[in-house]
């Protein structure tokens, strides 16, 4: 059994969140926060894709210190780094206050220069970049947490709308926090990507209209899996969860005893390959399997290996 076997998930209840929010520590004593996450996929209505990535890390430590932000025009097919994100606010000093279970970031208060901010809580968002972005919306549902030794995961999804540098846009948000141990970093050697137990990483968002919504995370690994997802106010979490992915047409499908989902990448959904990175990255359009209902909003990133791991081959 790998890691994944191990998971343990739910919904994130509203006390639970209040407590991660005013004391992280309190929520899993054996593990810190390594960073909080801003991440969001909108479109304009001349068809454009941008997908923004901010991580927070209040203590400072390693990763990027700025806005990520990808974009990709109708008829283009790779999502590319668009070099305004070297122009935005930095997460270096950025400032954490909660109160009354909403979370506050923002940038750090020394009038100079550009700026982000968000207001988080379990029901909206709020988020701004200076004359980057300003998105604001409602949760789709409860939040979502899970855990596995070594590791934990929490946070919200929101249907957002706003403006993208001046271009009205429409798509959807989230806001996470992981939990790992002190010197731990995600996707480097937190205990999925150390083992190499994921094939199939995929976390997701469809709005369909209000209080109608399908989102969670779908991980596969090797002879296990887990499902974390919510449809329409339901949360539900499979173990028995198998799948298969195809690195080259960057596409996966993920079958569940009762369920299953298909991600189909966007048009211009490819991340184009660095070789640094180990993974095939992507975006795209998740649904279960059979839903008829027309997509209002979605997200998508796929995440698998561009090779075997060791351990597995």
């Amino acid at each position: 059994m790998t890691a994944l076997g191990k998971v343990e998930a739910g919904v994130l209840e509203p006390d639970m969140a209040a407590r991660a929010v005013a004391d992280p520590a309190a929520s899993h004593t054996d593990l810190g926060v390594e960073a909080r996450y801003l991440y969001a996929t909108v479109r304009s209505e001349d068809g454009t894709v941008y997908t923004f990535t901010r991580r927070v890390v209040v203590s400072g430590g390693p990763g990027p210190r700025r806005l990520l932000v990808r974009g990709a025009e109708a008829g283009t097919a790779t999502l590319e780094s668009l070099p305004l994100g070297r122009r935005t606010a930095t997460s270096i000093g950025a400032r954490l206050t909660s109160h009354d279970g909403e979370l506050a970031l923002g940038s750090r208060d020394d009038g100079a220069g550009p700026a982000f901010a968000a207001e988080v809580s379990s029901s909206e968002l709020a988020w701004s970049e200076t004359q980057v972005l300003d998105l604001v919306g409602g949760a789709l549902g409860p939040g979502l947490q899970w855990r596995l030794p070594g590791m934990a995961y929490a946070g919200w999804l929101y249907d957002v709308e706003g403006t993208v540098l001046g271009r009205r846009v429409h798509g959807v948000a989230g806001v996470d926090t992981v939990w790992l141990p002190a010197g731990s970093t995600l996707n480097v050697n937190d205990p999925i990507a150390a083992t190499g137990a994921a094939g199939i990483w995929i976390t997701f968002a469809t709005s369909y209209g209000p209080g109608s919504a399908e989102y969670g995370h779908l991980l596969v690994g090797h002879g296990d899996g887990v499902a974390v997802t919510c449809r329409d106010g339901v949360v539900s979490v499979d173990h028995t969860v198998s799948g298969t992915a195809d690195p080259e047409g960057a596409s996966a499908s993920v079958d569940a005893p009762e369920r299953a989902w298909d991600f189909v990448r966007d048009p211009g959904g490819t991340v184009p390959e660095t070789a640094e990175d180990p993974m095939v990255r992507a975006e795209g359009l998740v649904r279960s399997r059979g839903e008829q209902r027309p997509p209002r909003a979605w997200m998508a990133a796929l995440e698998i290996p561009r090779h075997p791991h060791p351990e597995r081959q």
